[in-house]
C-alpha cells in the first residue's frame, strides 16, 4: 500500500477501534510499521500487503510471546476498509530504543558485554521453542539505555527484538533475510533455520556494526568477502570476545548454550579496548571490575557516583598525630593508675 500520512485517523473493520498515525517507524519487504495511538495507548501498527502475511506474522508473534519476552507483545489484528480496497494490519507493543549498530559506540565494555548476553539469552528462549529468528540484522535489535535513581544512581540497559517476519521453524529454508547478516552470503554455511544460523547472523551484525559495511561488499566474491571479514575481526575492539565471534563464524559454536558459556568465560578477562569514540559519550555500566564485566550480580554505579565515592574516601598516605591522640593516651594511663590504687587498697597493701 502507499505511504500513510502522519495524522491519518481510521477505524478498524472488526474491532471498531480508532487509530491515529503518529509517524513511520520503518519499512520492510512485506509491509511498513507505524507508531499509532488508540485506546490501548501507543503501539506499533504494521500494515501488510496480503491477509496471509498479516495472519502468519500475528500467529508467530503470539507463539513467541508465550515463550519469551524479547519480542513485542501482540495487541490486536484487524482490517482497514478504504476506497481502494482492504488493508490488513496488526498492532503490537511499541518497543523503544536504538538499533544495535547505532548503539554500540555508546556502550562501554561492561554494557557491551551485557547487551550481547541479553541477545543470546533471547535467542536461547526462541530456540528452545524450535524456532530461529533468521533476519537478525542490527535494525531488528533495539537497545534502550536509561538510568534509575533508587538508592544509588545506576544506569540500565535492555535489549528487545522487533520484526517477526523472518522467524522460521527449525529445519526449514530461511524465507526472510538480510545479506550482510546471512551466512550463506558470506559462504559460511547454508540458508537453513537453525541455532547456528542465528548465531552467525548475530556475530556478523556485531562485527559489522563496529566499522560499517564496505561500499563494494556486494560486488566482492565470497573469498574476497571472507578476507574483508578477517580484517574486521582483527580490528574488533575486544579481542577476547572477538575470538568467540570468530569461532562462531567458523562453525565451532553452533548452539546458544555454548555461545553463552564461551562469551562469559571471555568476559572474565579485562578487554583490550581499541575503540575510538570520536568524542561521543559512552554509556557506562559502572566501574569495569572483572566481577561486573562477567555479568555477575552487583550494584552498578554510574561513573560520576563512583568518582564521588572515591573522592569521599581518600587513601591514607601517612600517619599524622594531633592533640586528641595525646589526650587519649593520658586518659588511659590515668585510668590504669587509678585502677591499680584501688586494688592495692582492697588487698590491704600499704607503701
Amino acid at each position: 500500500m502507499n505511504h500513510v500520512q502522519q495524522g491519518t485517523v481510521f477505524t478498524g473493520k472488526w474491532t471498531r477501534q480508532s487509530f491515529k498515525i503518529a509517524k513511520c517507524l520503518g519499512e520492510g519487504a512485506n509491509g511498513a510499521v507505524y507508531l499509532a495511538y488508540s485506546q490501548h495507548g501507543y503501539g506499533a501498527l504494521k500494515f501488510c500487503q496480503q491477509a496471509s502475511d498479516a495472519a502468519l506474522e500475528w500467529n508467530i508473534l503470539e507463539q513467541v510471546s508465550q515463550v519469551q519476552t524479547s519480542f513485542p507483545r501482540p495487541i490486536l489484528i484487524d482490517d482497514w476498509e478504504t476506497a481502494s480496497g482492504t488493508t490488513y494490519f496488526y498492532v503490537m507493543e511499541w518497543v523503544s530504543g536504538k538499533p544495535l549498530d547505532k548503539s554500540v559506540q555508546q556502550l562501554d565494555a561492561s554494557f557491551y558485554y551485557q547487551a550481547v548476553e541479553q541477545i543470546a539469552l533471547g535467542l536461547s528462549a526462541l530456540h528452545g521453542a524450535g524456532m530461529a529468528f533468521c533476519d537478525i540484522k542490527p535494525q531488528n535489535i533495539l537497545v534502550a539505555l536509561g538510568s534509575v535513581a533508587s538508592g544509588a544512581a545506576r544506569n540500565t540497559l535492555s535489549v528487545r527484538f522487533v520484526d517477526v517476519g523472518g522467524v522460521t521453524a527449525f529445519g526449514r529454508s530461511v524465507r526472510q533475510f538480510t545479506p550482510i547478516s546471512d551466512r550463506a552470503f558470506w559462504d559460511l554455511g547454508s540458508r537453513r533455520a537453525e541455532p547456528g544460523y542465528d548465531l552467525c547472523g548475530l556475530s556478523l551484525s556485531l562485527l559489522l556494526s563496529e566499522k560499517g559495511v564496505s561500499p563494494g561488499l556486494y560486488q566482492m566474491s565470497p573469498e574476497e568477502r571472507q578476507k574483508h571479514l578477517k580484517k574486521v575481526i582483527r580490528n574488533y575492539p575486544y579481542p577476547e570476545l572477538g575470538r568467540v565471534l570468530e569461532r562462531t563464524l567458523d562453525g565451532k559454536i553452533t548452539d546458544t548454550q555454548t555461545f553463552l558459556s564461551e562469551w562469559r568465560s571471555a568476559g572474565t578477562a579485562r578487554p583490550s579496548v581499541k575503540r575510538k569514540t570520536s568524542g561521543q559519550r559512552q554509556f557506562r555500566g559502572g566501574p569495569r571490575t572483572q566481577r561486573q564485566f562477567a555479568g555477575q550480580q552487583g550494584s552498578q554505579h554510574s561513573a560520576s557516583v563512583y568518582a564521588a565515592q572515591t573522592a569521599a574516601s581518600p587513601r591514607q598516605t601517612g600517619h599524622h598525630s594531633d592533640w586528641t591522640e595525646w589526650v587519649m593516651w593520658i586518659s588511659l594511663v590515668a585510668a590504669a593508675l587509678t585502677t591499680g590504687a584501688a586494688w592495692a587498697t582492697f588487698l590491704g597493701w600499704r607503701p
